[in-house]
Order: C-alpha cells, then structure tokens, then sequence
C-alpha cells in the first residue's frame, strides 16, 4: 500500500500531524504510517521492516529522535537511509529550531514546523512526487535522452524551451549525493526492461528535488507570487492583483499549491507584447520600471512600490533577494548576483547588497 512514514519522539505531536496529514489525503487511498523510536528498539531493523511491509513514498522525521531513550538517534540517519533508498524525507526541527540550518541540501526536504501548515505542506510534496512519477510511467516510451533530469523534467512540464534553464540548476546536484551517481550509472544497462524501473525511480528522486528544492525555491524561469511582484518592481502587497492579472501565466505542475507559480517567460511575452500597443514608446531607464509602467497601463492602476528600499526609494526593482524577500534592482549599492549563493539558473535573484556585505565574510564566500 502508497504510505507516508511519520517519525517523531512526542505521541502527541506524531498524532496530530499523521492525523492532519491523513485528512489532506484521505480521497487518494494514502496510508500514514507512525513511528515513535524507544529504548531498546533495533532503530535500523525497525526501518527496515516498514519498507519491507508498505509502499513508503515520503518519510517526514523530527531531528531529535532521543526523548523516550532512543540515544543517538536523530533525523539525520533517517535522513541518510531513505536518501541511499531514493526516497524523499522532510526533516524538521520542533523543540530546538536552530539544529537544522535553514538551507537544506538538494535532497533533503525542509518541513515547516507550525502545525496549521506542516500539514498540508506534506501532502502536497508527496502529491507532487507520485504526480512526476506517473507521468514518467505513462510518457517513458517518448522521452529521447533520459540521461538529462532538465531535458526530462522540461519535457513533464510540457515546457520543452526551457530544458537550457533547467539544466543551469543541476551543475551540483552529483556531488551533493555522492553515491547517486554510482545508482546513475548502475541504472545505464542494455537490458532496458530490467533497469526501467529503477530508471522511473531515480528520475523520480532527482527531478522531484530538482524541480521542489531548485527550480521553485530559487526563481528564475518560474516566478514565485513574490518575484512575480519583484518582476513588476512592485511591493509585495500586490501580489494578488498581479497574481489575477496572470492568472492565464500560471504554472500548473507539481507542488503547485505550495504557493502561486507563473512562467516567466509567459509573463513577459504578455508584458512585450502589450508595451508594442503603447505609444509614445515608453522611457524608462531598467527592465523593472518598464514591467511595472507597462502592467500599471494594463491595469489601469498605480502599484505600491517597495518603499524598504533605501537606495531607489522602490523605482527600479525587477529582481528578488530570496533571502532578505525585498524587491532590488541593479544598482551597485542594491544587490549583487551571485552564483555561489544561488543556482545559475535563477536569473530573477540577486542577493541583497547589504546583506551580502554582512554575511560573505562569515561564510567566506
């Protein structure tokens, strides 16, 4: 049976979210599984008897496993044994926050820990990784190179243009899980019936993460709501008015309800293409302003601007930090891009000068 394993420390807290996770997902058949480690439980044999006995799709673990006696048991070793399965795992931190860094690796998933949202941000990652997978399953005959995860993701999203902007996000992806790409290699054999499955399986782990971790997280060819505001050098108050303004822009993939997801390159051909109906052609001095003047036309309306800014009181915007969340433009003294900090691929970050300047010495980047 498709199952989501839940483990955790405190029955009350194990409870309430296999129980709120269950209710996000009781239409589609999904079992969710509890596991509370104790002293004396053979942790590894205990894993390994779950996986043995159900269709583990999603493990979700606190990172403090030690409460009931379970000494040296943490999140992190749940962590390392569903990655050697190529099972995707959210780890979380409740008690003591600050023991998970705030930027997980590519493969591991960072489960937010308030509870009114906790839940439902497991039932869309799982919906999103049986949702790759299907469509793996069921378009695997019609795929030409299945050794790019962009080439195949590109070709799920049904946005074949964009395999060249995909592939900027996966340049370390290899070295961040060292023994994925022993399994890579293990999968390339000339008997194609044996390894499609473990094909399916391995395309599944690595384009799920790519797309949830990567791709979403970091905007570039898809816009989160608060970079579609940045797109427009707008304050994040507008958010909704450009989200209907784009409604037909919209991504529709998986984890798509994780936030609101529009296709930058839909944006701006609808941006292009009305700023061609305006005259006098237009004056403005960066790509934000123009987006912003163009779409206050379209609307009719003037939007708010990101007034924090101290350096264009909000003027030019068209970039956004993903780590200060502030609109910036660029300016010398507002950002700098960097690929140390980002992906390649995410040509709508830029990290926020001040920031940087503080941070950059500390982490000697």
């Amino acid at each position: 049976m498709t199952a989501i394993l839940i483990v955790d420390d405190t029955q009350e807290h194990l409870d309430a979210l296999a129980d709120s996770v269950t209710q996000y997902l009781q239409a589609e058949g999904v079992t969710v599984l509890k596991w509370m480690p104790a002293d004396g439980d053979d942790a590894s044999a205990k894993f390994e008897e779950y996986f043995s006995t159900n269709e583990i799709k999603l493990v979700i673990t606190d990172y403090d496993l030690t409460k009931n006696g379970r000494l040296g048991l943490f999140g992190s070793t749940i962590v390392d044994w569903c990655q050697r399965r190529h099972v995707p795992v959210g780890n979380f931190s409740r008690g003591q926050p600050k023991m998970l860094p705030s930027e997980p690796s590519l493969f591991e998933i960072r489960v937010p820990t308030r509870p009114e949202v906790a839940a439902r941000y497991v039932a869309e990652v799982f919906r999103g990784f049986v949702q790759i997978r299907a469509s793996l399953e069921a378009a695997w005959d019609t795929f030409d190179d299945l050794r790019s995860p962009a080439a195949v993701l590109a070709k799920l999203l049904n946005a074949p243009t964009e395999a060249n902007q995909f592939s900027l996000y996966t340049t370390r992806y290899g070295a961040i899980n060292s023994a994925l790409l022993d399994d890579v290699m293990s999968a390339v054999s000339p008997n194609q019936n044996q390894t499609r499955a473990l094909r399916i399986g391995l395309l599944t782990y690595i384009c799920g993460h790519l797309l949830l971790n990567a791709i979403l997280k970091y905007p570039g060819p898809i816009l989160n709501k608060a970079a579609l505001a940045a797109l427009c050098a707008a304050d994040r108050q507008e958010e909704e008015r450009l989200g209907d303004l784009f409604q037909e822009q919209k991504y529709g993939g998986p984890f798509r309800d994780l936030d609101s997801f529009y296709w930058l390159s839909k944006v701006s051909e609808v941006i292009n293409t009305h700023a061609a109906t305006i005259t006098p052609t237009l004056n403005t001095q960066d790509n934000g302003e123009f987006n912003r003047t163009v779409v206050e036309i379209m609307l009719n309306a003037t939007l708010a601007r990101d007034v924090r800014c101290t350096r264009c009181n909000g003027k030019n915007g068209g970039f956004l930090c993903p780590f200060t969340h502030r609109v910036v433009c660029l300016q010398g003294n507002c950002s700098i891009g960097t690929n140390s900090w980002v992906p390649q691929g995410a040509r709508l970050c830029r990290i926020e000068k001040d920031f940087y300047d503080e941070w950059s010495p500390i982490l000697g980047m």
